[in-house]
């Protein structure tokens, strides 16, 4: 933007950033938490605001389940909080998670279709307690 407005107004000749092209960002591969890592994130999610003479609210344990259905539904932040009652089938074998939206500020909207598979199973001993609600 800066260098068309000096072209425009004929303090350089030309644009020199037309000439170029955007550079190729590598493949990403996408990594899985390992068992420690794991652990120290349980951990920290069961013990957070839970310190005794800790000032303010206490915590009621909805981090903690939130974080337990990302792991055990590989999903992110925004599709865990927009999961709603009617994308979980918990009667299915395995128990299923479909995740059709996500979370964008205090809206919930439609997950624009991607390579990524909208269902998702459920790892029964990661958060089948928690989907139930």
């Amino acid at each position: 933007m800066i260098l068309a407005f000096a072209v425009r107004r004929e303090i350089i000749p030309r644009n020199p950033m037309k000439e170029t092209s955007r550079m190729k960002k590598p493949p990403h591969t996408p990594k899985a938490l390992t068992p420690d890592q794991i652990a120290a994130i349980r951990l920290a999610a069961r013990e957070w605001r839970t310190e005794e003479g800790r000032m303010g609210p206490r915590s009621d344990g909805q981090v903690r389940d939130i974080i337990e259905v990302m792991l055990g539904t590989a999903t992110r932040i925004g599709e865990a909080l927009a999961l709603r009652q009617c994308d979980v089938d918990m009667d299915a074998d395995p128990p299923r998670v479909n995740i059709s939206g996500k979370l964008v500020g205090a809206q919930r909207r439609r997950r624009a279709p991607t390579g990524a598979p909208q269902d998702a199973r459920v790892e029964p001993g990661h958060c089948c307690a928690e989907v139930r609600g």
